[in-house]
């Protein structure tokens, strides 16, 4: 056997991976770069009645109506960050653009498959699917979450109930307007 073929990298090997990262809270997060379309400062943002608590919102983006999605109330952080410091992850999903609101974005990490931990079996059940897995750095955790977890916004089923009926009475009767149920 040549001795070229020994030196050849394994397919992990060698292999670096680039994140985006940024903090939702005390959280050092990333998502894997080949899912970010662009980091957007500064989006205004309308409020949706009746919507998920996630969702934020909706925002123009370069003519595009899209989802804006609240990442601490994914992760479950409480309250917002300072003013101001609001970001957010631009990916798609689904064939959907989803903003993706968090605290701070810091920059593009490249790890190696080797300091890749799969998520433990002891997080709650409604992070399991939002954590991919975490990578050990020299100082710190970065966790690996899914943006199609993040952006998936589940169904509202509203309902609709009419008023009551109402029966009203002659001006001349002194009488409160009845309810009938």
């Amino acid at each position: 056997m040549p001795d070229s073929d020994l030196s050849e990298p394994t397919s992990t090997e060698g292999r670096r991976i680039q994140i985006c990262s940024f903090w939702i809270g005390d959280h050092y997060c990333g998502i894997t770069l080949d899912s970010v379309a662009e980091v957007a400062q500064g989006l205004t943002v309308r409020a949706i009645p009746l919507a998920p608590n996630k969702v934020e919102g909706l925002a123009l983006l370069r003519g595009n109506i899209i989802n804006a999605i609240n990442g601490r109330v994914c992760m479950g952080v409480n309250g917002r960050p300072p003013q101001g410091s609001f970001s957010y992850i631009v990916t798609q999903r689904a064939g959907e653009t989803i903003a993706i609101g968090v605290d701070r974005v810091e920059d593009i990490v490249e790890v190696s498959p080797e300091q890749f931990s799969p998520p433990p079996s002891t997080l709650p059940s409604d992070q399991q699917a939002l954590i991919n897995g975490a990578y050990l750095l020299e100082k710190k955790l970065l966790v690996l979450l899914n943006p199609d977890e993040l952006g998936y916004i589940p169904p509202v089923k509203l309902e609709y109930t009419p008023p009551p009926k109402i029966r009203r009475r002659k001006k001349s009767d002194s009488r409160i307007v009845e309810q009938i149920a």
